[in-house]
């Protein structure tokens, strides 16, 4: 399978990802068959997909258990992309769009512990959340993730159709002293 890179500084990609929300929610049988799920994220693994993504609302939370299941003993053949803002964990635990600093630390917990990992490689906001300012959601996102190398330039990772997420991103960066994060979330 060809490889492509994500973003300029990104991890390397199968040029074809595969997409885990059917197995565990929101299609008739999602979630029924954990082997055969299991099955064919190994057999996916097997033909060069690398880029495995899931969210924390798909189950809620089966898809990102399952793909930790999955991958034991393979954690280094896959790029781990996972989503939040979805879940409301501040509150009930349930449906609804939530991107707060402190939710966004309580989702990656959340599915660091279900993934059975202390890392994702790839980690974004699901849906917006109207009623939080974009500058906190990056702000909490950039406090998650571990100063780079340096000399780069991570707004240029920024998709620039985002309006707004740029100056999020370096007010962020600002007010971390100027660290700037990289790409990898991890536990502390």
């Amino acid at each position: 399978m060809k490889n492509i890179t994500l973003g300029e500084h990104g991890p390397s990609v199968g040029r074809l990802g595969l997409g885990l929300m059917g197995m565990s929610a929101f299609y008739t049988g999602a979630g029924q068959d954990d082997a055969a799920s299991i099955n064919t994220i190994h057999r996916a693994l097997d033909l060069g997909v690398t880029l495995l993504d899931t969210a924390e609302i798909y189950g809620p939370y089966l898809n990102e258990e399952r793909r930790g299941r999955a991958l034991v003993g393979r954690r280094d053949s896959a790029t781990v992309a996972t989503k939040f803002g979805t879940i409301q964990h501040r509150t009930d635990n349930q449906y609804g769009r939530d991107a707060s600093a402190e939710n966004v630390r309580l989702s990656i917990e959340g599915s660091l512990k279900r993934l059975g990992m202390d890392h994702v490689d790839l980690y974004y906001l699901h849906r917006v959340d109207p009623n939080t300012p974009i500058e906190e959601t990056v702000g909490a996102m950039a406090e998650l993730l571990v100063a780079i190398d340096a000399g780069r330039e991570p707004e240029n990772d920024i998709p620039s159709v985002v309006p707004g997420l740029r100056a999020a991103f370096a007010a962020a960066r600002s007010a971390s002293n100027g660290d700037a994060p990289r790409r990898r979330a991890s536990r502390r």
